[in-house]
């Protein structure tokens, strides 16, 4: 649907089979490669192969979805979607023994993506995220006894390559920061991906103060607007008390 993406948008590729009759004994043969991009299925894996009438020059078909899945471009340039095989019909081994038809076999065609580098005019430095993005951040406890450890939380939620998101961990002088643990949770609501991504890190105060962390910014490009944003999640106040023990 797209043929020439930013790179991180997102391109719904369809690979459709054209038959002139139910096709028996469907297997694909070949899946389409996808060196270059990062993809995601659209269809369920246990599903009817539900075929709907369409003329071609005159001539009935039925037209079967074979795949769908979202891919998106991890650089620019032309990537390639290669093609796709199947096999079906055919007497299977008592009809090849009898001289039955063997199986129909049929290719696909590669399909060329030209990804685009994102803007440069009014691109922000660093690392953007493709696609729409919400933060919150938020602490289990606001105040703590120097040296216990509190959770600190942030959810992103939005559409494009979310498990790709980097939110800068929070510092401060006096603060230790264990490693985050890290959720990701892929949605495709009417084909279009995205979700949650939710980073949790153990922060432990070890002396006695006000530590402000945050805000939490992450630089945005939408696809759709061609415009550049920053999701922001305000700044949060964790206070520690008492000597360390």
């Amino acid at each position: 649907d797209q043929a020439e993406p930013y790179v991180g948008q997102q391109v719904t590729v369809t690979v459709y089979l054209y038959a002139r009759d139910t096709p028996h004994g469907l297997t694909i043969t070949q899946e389409p490669t996808t060196d270059g991009f990062w993809v995601h299925d659209l269809l369920p894996p246990n599903r009817a192969l539900d075929g709907r009438p369409q003329t071609v020059r005159g001539i009935p078909f039925m037209v079967y979805v074979l795949r769908r899945f979202a891919a998106f471009p991890l650089r620019e340039g032309e990537l390639t979607i290669g093609p796709t095989s199947v096999s079906m019909g055919g007497g299977g081994f008592f009809g090849s023994i009898f001289g039955g038809a063997p199986p129909m076999q049929r290719t696909g065609v590669p399909v060329t993506v030209r990804a685009r580098p994102l803007p440069s005019e009014g691109r922000p430095s660093g690392e953007v995220h493709v696609g729409t993005l919400e933060l919150r951040a938020e602490l289990d406890r606001t105040q703590v006894a120097t040296g216990d450890a509190v959770q600190l939380t942030v959810t992103a939620t939005g559409t494009g390559p979310l498990h790709q998101l980097h939110v800068p961990a929070p510092s401060a002088n006096g603060l230790r920061v264990l490693q985050p643990e890290i959720d990701d949770r892929v949605e495709a609501p009417g084909d279009l991906v995205g979700g949650t991504r939710q980073i949790r890190w153990l922060l432990v105060p070890e002396r006695e103060g006000t530590y402000t962390l945050g805000p939490f910014e992450v630089p945005v490009f939408d696809p759709r607007s061609g415009s550049y944003s920053v999701a922001r999640a305000p700044a949060l106040v964790l206070t520690a008390a008492g000597n360390p023990t």
